[in-house]
């Protein structure tokens, strides 16, 4: 039998939200995803397409801002769009965080996140290309 894989208290995910991937298909959509043994590619495309409906559903009713955060039970999940068709996404446990952790300060460490990539390999989409 094998071991029960523990949460991990943070997870970090980088997709494609300009593409409509055929079903099956839909883990072409992930970029990048950390740590990359944090759950299987299915749950990780799970994450995404929940992320995904989250910024369509809010879409919805707010044409010109994209949903910042979302607080469920266990994690807070904070979006950061640093391209057109890029998103990153930082889903963290509730336990993990410090009390005084606000949403704009989740979503400032995925600014930086991207700012660090971009200082070492330059923008992500010429990455992509």
């Amino acid at each position: 039998m094998a071991p029960e894989q523990q949460p991990k208290p943070v997870q970090l995910c980088v997709f494609d939200t300009e593409h409509d991937y055929p079903e099956g298909e839909e883990a072409q959509r992930i970029l990048a995803y950390y740590p990359p043994d944090a759950c299987s590619v299915d749950d990780q495309t799970s994450v995404i397409g929940l992320a995904q409906a989250l910024l369509t559903f809010n879409a919805n009713f707010e044409q010109e801002a994209t949903c910042d955060s979302m607080h469920a039970q266990r994690h807070v999940w904070a979006f950061y769009r640093p391209q057109t068709h890029i998103m990153m996404l930082a889903v963290v446990d509730q336990g993990w965080l410090p009390p005084t952790t606000s949403d704009a300060g989740l979503r400032a460490v995925l600014r930086q996140a991207y700012a660090q990539f971009v200082l070492t390999h330059g923008p992500l989409h010429a990455s992509l290309v």
